[in-house]
């Protein structure tokens, strides 16, 4: 039902007004940087789950455990920084083009609530 409403509340939405003030993507920015860094999830995945892959012949785990962060922290901001860049010039253009931002609400509003009815229809 909740997908529905969010499908429905976004088909039939008002346009929006005003666009985003830097001040909102300023804090915006701070919170995506914030909250993976306190996710517990990510934690424990370091902890756990890369020491498997780790062996030194040395007898120490510091160096290739912060080798292993290091490189999974480099590809991880590359990925996340080259999704930023694109997703912020798509934004740009729906942000000049009302009709195209009309067009792309109501279909994934649409696409909200087929997902909603599918799984009303499955969970049965």
């Amino acid at each position: 039902g909740y997908l529905m409403f969010l499908g429905l509340q976004s088909v039939f939405a008002a346009p929006e007004k005003q666009a985003q003030s830097i001040r909102d993507s300023i804090l915006t920015f701070k919170r995506a940087v914030v909250i993976p860094l306190l996710n517990p999830k990510s934690v424990f995945f370091f902890m756990v789950f890369f020491p498997f892959f780790l062996k030194s012949n040395h007898g120490g785990m510091l160096i290739p455990y912060a080798a292993m962060t290091v490189t999974y922290m480099i590809l991880s901001a590359s990925y996340l920084l080259t999704l930023g860049y694109i997703s912020s010039k798509v934004g740009l253009a729906f942000q000049g083009n009302r009709k195209l931002k009309l067009i792309f609400r109501k279909l994934y509003g649409s696409i909200f609530i087929g997902f909603g009815l599918k799984v009303a229809i499955s969970s049965r």
